[in-house]
């Protein structure tokens, strides 16, 4: 029996035994004791986020880095703004990608009453959320404003190389050997090791100078003059913002992503952290390891940075793959009978069930059909419609679309001309020149 079969078949007395250890902080007997009105939301809620939104403000309350996982258009944006108003927080930064800006704006304005809502991209914007005024803030950035930051170029000083008994040292070609110096005491670059460095080493990562700890790098003033984000509300806001809501972070798995990092400095200098995604788990263990540890305390005290082995070992399937070394063993006596055999260690795919252990204590799970419960049922027709219009002019046919789409083209190109605006001037010739026989339409 496989591990399918085996909760397939004992589903209904392992459903029992989980909720027995593990009781869920919200359920129906803790509704009415969590307080939570929702009439005081500018928008009605659909189905099951109802309960999503009570149980993501409970789990805000209680916890530092609670977890929504849905599926694409269950709601997540909504539920989260939506939480965060009924919870209490007043200061709310979310970090989600740079096409869904708008649409937080859009959801939050929509969603919590009497809110500030302001979209940084530069430091400049993030001064200002500081006069923004009024009880509830919302401040946007997206991720690649929170990584992105000022080019550099590596600063040091080509000395000769001197020895003290033959004076300059040179190379087999005869040229005076140079060595990298810090720009300030005129000491040795060196690593850690104590080995000089060169410029491909300063160039390739930011070091120190090891005696006056000095940057060996300055900015590059040629490059955008910019300052990333997530740093600088690190350095200079730091608990300013009592939440952070981190959108799509199942694209900050990676253990270098730049974006990763950046939330990772995010969640440190906010309160708490609610994360919401659609698929938490990549297939691989792995991947979920430093999603969970750039938000959750209780990761981090487990496992260290560089605990990603060990969290495989315990949390994923692992395949050892040994090979025997056909030369390791002779017999004719020339060598003992030692064999040496090359071991390989493979992560496969496939997550063990009790890595929910780190999730079911703070994490709401949503699908689509529990939101679209109260929607009508969804059905799907073919109509065929002729090209050209027949003579009953009711009846549709492509270019009867046609020309419905060049009268509306024709009117957003007169308000255009009335406002003066050259963006929907712009949008209207795009338009033209994306449907040819609207263009010969709009002619005639």
């Amino acid at each position: 029996m496989n591990l399918a079969e085996f909760l397939d078949r004992y589903r209904d007395g392992i459903t029992e035994a989980v909720i027995r250890t593990y009781p869920p902080i919200y359920n129906a007997k803790t509704r009415a004791a969590c307080g939570f009105d929702l009439r005081r939301l500018g928008r009605r809620s659909l189905g099951a986020q109802a309960e999503a939104i009570r149980a993501t403000a409970l789990s805000l309350q209680r916890h530092t880095n609670p977890n929504v996982v849905g599926e694409i258009g269950a709601g997540k944006s909504f539920i989260a703004a939506s939480a965060a108003s009924l919870a209490g927080f007043r200061r709310v930064f979310i970090l989600c990608p740079p096409h869904l800006v708008k649409k937080w704006r859009r959801e939050i304005l929509q969603t919590v009453p009497e809110v500030r809502v302001a979209i940084v991209r530069t430091i400049r914007d993030l001064e200002r959320t500081r006069s923004l005024g009024g009880s509830i803030q919302f401040v946007i950035g997206s991720r690649e404003q929170a990584k992105l930051g000022y080019r550099w170029v590596p600063t040091a000083i080509a000395r000769p190389a001197r020895d003290p008994a033959d004076g300059l040292v040179c190379d087999d070609r005869g040229e005076i050997m140079r060595l990298l110096c810090c720009p300030r005491w005129f000491t040795l670059a060196c690593d850690d090791e104590d080995v000089p460095l060169n410029w491909a080493d300063l160039r390739a990562k930011e070091h120190r100078c090891r005696s006056c700890r000095e940057p060996l790098w300055q900015a590059d003033r040629t490059g955008p003059r910019r300052f990333p984000l997530a740093d600088y509300i690190h350095q200079r806001m730091p608990g300013y913002f009592d939440l952070l809501i981190a959108d799509e972070i199942h694209e900050y798995k990676a253990r270098g992503s730049a974006q990763g990092l950046a939330a990772g400095v995010l969640a440190g200098a906010c309160g708490k952290t609610l994360t919401l995604t659609g698929t938490i788990v990549g297939g691989y263990s792995s991947t979920l390891f430093y999603l969970l540890w750039r938000f959750s305390p209780a990761v981090r005290q487990e496992f260290g940075y560089h605990g990603e082995a060990s969290w495989v070992s315990r949390y994923g399937i692992v395949e050892r793959i040994i090979k025997k070394d056909p030369n390791a063993y002779a017999s004719d006596g020339r060598q003992s009978k030692r064999r040496s055999y090359l071991t390989r260690t493979v992560e496969k795919p496939g997550v063990s069930p009790a890595v929910l252990f780190h999730l079911i204590g703070n994490t709401v799970f949503l699908r689509l059909a529990d939101v679209a419960q109260d929607l009508p049922a969804y059905t799907e027709q073919v109509a065929l419609y002729p090209l050209a219009r027949g003579q009953d002019p009711d009846t549709p046919s492509q270019a009867s679309c046609y020309h419905q789409l060049a009268a509306e083209l024709r009117q957003a190109a007169t308000a255009a001309l009335q406002q003066g605006s050259k963006r929907l001037l712009a949008t209207y010739l795009q338009a033209l020149l994306a449907y040819p026989d609207a263009c010969s339409a709009t002619r005639s």
